[in-house]
């Protein structure tokens, strides 16, 4: 059976199925201005080539929330979901780690129980959702968005591959890495990965330290506020706090 090993917090708006607010969402740290928070319009526009930036496509990904209420995952795969949600509240780096041992859990479960038509319907969203991405993003756009993109188009390729050769397990684990690549690069996530390493951030600070109770009290407001805006789903919000809360952690304040 899979345990979770994360204290479990308020659980992310299912990323596949609901539409993202908004089109493109480009965020930077230039935006912060002196730590006041800039309008939360999603979209914002590309501030800054070397910002970190949030890729809002408003479609559908493959999505395990919507396996489990199709019936597909069994109860050891009903865990791994649990898991798998978990893992979007934790730095980006981790929560990837723990969402790859996930994967073969589901892909086995939802092999088992889905048919051949439906994962046909689970490439076409994965393809929808390259194909919009490939089109929003333009040459110059941030690494990261580049990289997720390639990554999502590889597996599109690759569970095409598997369904054409009858292996429906590596067919789930190419849709399920393909629509986490997506993911990854979306608002929530953003916001949630880097709410969470503020947060670890903040919480790992011991004496001696080098800020003072000023800047021990803002960053405290930033992620404060971070959370609160993640919680009311205002992912740009959230995005801007964590990010300038990182910053000051850094020594960049």
């Amino acid at each position: 059976p899979v345990e979770t090993t994360t204290t479990p917090r308020r659980r992310p708006v299912s990323p596949g199925r609901t539409p993202a607010r908004g089109i493109l969402a480009l965020v930077a740290a230039a935006a912060l201005g002196a730590c006041r928070d800039a309008p939360t319009d999603p979209l914002v526009g590309l501030v800054a080539q070397e910002a970190y930036a949030a890729l809002a496509l408003g479609v559908s990904f493959p999505d395990p929330g919507a396996w489990r209420a199709s019936g597909w995952l069994e109860e050891e795969g009903a865990q791994a979901l649990e898991v798998w949600r978990d893992s979007w509240d934790l730095p980006a780096a981790e929560g990837g780690e723990v969402r790859e041992g996930t994967y073969p859990i589901l892909a086995a479960s939802v092999a088992r129980g889905a048919e051949r038509v439906a994962l046909d319907a689970e490439l076409a969203l994965l393809a929808e959702g390259v194909t919009r991405a490939e089109a929003l993003v333009a040459e110059g756009s941030p690494a990261h968005l580049v990289r997720g993109i390639q990554i999502a188009r590889a597996e599109r390729a690759a569970a095409a591959s598997a369904l054409d050769a009858g292996d429906a397990p590596a067919a789930v684990t190419a849709l399920l890495r393909g629509g986490d690549a997506l993911r990854e690069v979306g608002p929530e996530a953003v916001a949630r990965s880097l709410l969470g390493e503020a947060e670890t951030g903040l919480g790992s600070i011991s004496e001696p330290h080098p800020y003072s109770e000023q800047e021990l009290e803002r960053l405290r407001r930033l992620v404060r506020g971070g959370r609160q805006a993640l919680d009311e789903g205002d992912w740009v919000l959230a995005i801007r706090r964590a990010f300038y809360a990182k910053a000051l952690l850094e020594g960049n304040g």
